[in-house]
């Protein structure tokens, strides 16, 4: 793999010259260090395959990496221990920017926080990039319509047509029934993405159980999904007996028991008998505004509003840093696309740098020209540049 790293890079020497210090090429002229007299300007493919490089043969980090994220150096080496890992099983080999944008995103999304992953694209100048060109396409030569040859039909000889008879009509002896009408599943109802893990179908969302603008809690009845009834765990199925039987004896300390010990485990008892899974949903490819910031009360509103009352559908794609399933949302019974609805009425960012889907784009440009929602504010702070700060300003008042 060095070898390769070292192509990548442009580097097919073995010299001990030719340093780089990370790619800020929007910062100028690189700092020489003073053994090291000669400085490369690299590309930001070719500055993260140098610094691979250089981390796995030496385990050293970039050393302006710091002034871009604010994470401890330890974190950074768990960054690039995973990228290096995900480097030596990808096949083929990245060769792109572009490609090398989907690995970092791949590994080390729903692992560190999103506002640290935009910061090491940034770092690499890999945020945004102009997509991958399209393979030429060969002009297909027009062929020449083939008339088709009409079958041989065989004659039967015609019989005589009997005389019509004109029948009375005959009293019906089943009462009609009215058709019952098709149920609306809307424009896009939902489709399994090839990146989803699984689906779940929830119970009616309650309008408690949203959180703010992009996530809240659903659950799933056990006994209606047969995923869950195959996965539920023994211990569980021990604690639903104990609970049952201690409400038989009106025991109520082993029955709070039993229900912190499912709750431990992400399960609850709801109406007296029902055994739910708890999930804590996230949605994918959006960002709303946090609470404490403006518009963040009406984002969680305007998401309430969606879901409330509803079942919905949620292809989930992984688990995130907070053990939330990130993924997409549906109405099950008109088919609404939750994430769309929030772009459109400007409850929400396109997170670009998690989801490249191009509709997210196309709905949130639609609600900016329009100032819908938050876009009608003279002042916009996106989701992450908030909580980046937030974050600073909490590492500042421990090191203080």
């Amino acid at each position: 793999m060095g070898n390769c790293l070292r192509v990548c890079a442009g580097d097919d020497s073995d010299s001990e010259n030719t340093t780089y210090q990370g790619y800020q090429g929007s910062y100028g002229s690189f700092e020489e260090p003073p053994h090291r007299p000669i400085v490369v300007t690299l590309d930001g493919y070719s500055a993260f395959t140098r610094d691979l490089q250089e981390f796995k043969t030496t385990k050293k980090l970039p050393p302006e990496l710091s002034n871009w994220v604010s994470v401890s150096k330890r974190h950074q080496t768990n960054w690039y221990q995973m990228l290096l890992d995900a480097w030596d099983t990808t096949r083929p080999i990245p060769a792109t920017a572009g490609q090398v944008r989907v690995l970092i995103i791949r590994t080390l999304e729903g692992r560190i926080h999103g506002y640290e992953l935009q910061s090491l694209l940034q770092f690499y100048h890999l945020n945004n990039l102009p997509p991958e060109p399209k393979k030429p396409q060969v002009p297909q030569v027009p062929q020449e319509p083939q008339v088709p040859k009409k079958p041989h039909v065989k004659q039967e000889p015609q019989v005589p047509k009997k005389p019509h008879v004109k029948q009375e009509p005959q009293p019906s002896r089943k009462p009609q029934v009215s058709q019952k009408p098709e149920r609306p599943r809307g424009t896009k109802y939902p489709t399994v993405e090839p990146d989803v893990e699984y689906v779940i179908v929830t119970m009616p969302i309650k309008k408690n159980c949203v959180g703010d603008g992009d996530g809240f809690t659903a659950f799933v009845e056990v006994d209606k999904d047969s995923r869950e009834k195959y996965q539920l765990p023994e211990e569980i199925k021990d604690n639903v007996k104990k609970r049952r039987d201690a409400l038989a004896r009106h025991d109520t300390a082993t029955v709070n028991e039993m229900n912190n010990s499912m709750r431990r485990s992400g399960y609850k008892v709801i109406n007296g008998h029902k055994l739910v899974r708890v999930y804590r949903i996230r949605l994918k490819g959006v960002d709303a505004p946090e609470l404490g910031q403006p518009f963040g009360d009406e984002a969680k509103q305007i998401l309430a509003e969606i879901v409330q009352d509803c079942k919905l559908s949620i292809q989930v794609y992984y688990k995130d840093i907070y053990d939330r399933e990130v993924g997409d949302a549906y109405v099950c019974d008109t088919g609404i696309f939750v994430q769309e609805e929030l772009l459109k009425k400007g409850a929400a960012h396109h997170h670009r740098v998690f989801d490249c889907r191009p509709n997210f784009a196309k709905w949130e440009a639609a609600a900016r020209a329009a100032r819908v929602g938050l876009w009608a504010a003279a002042h916009i702070e996106t989701p992450w540049d908030y909580k980046k700060k937030d974050s600073q300003k909490r590492n500042n008042r421990g090191g203080g």
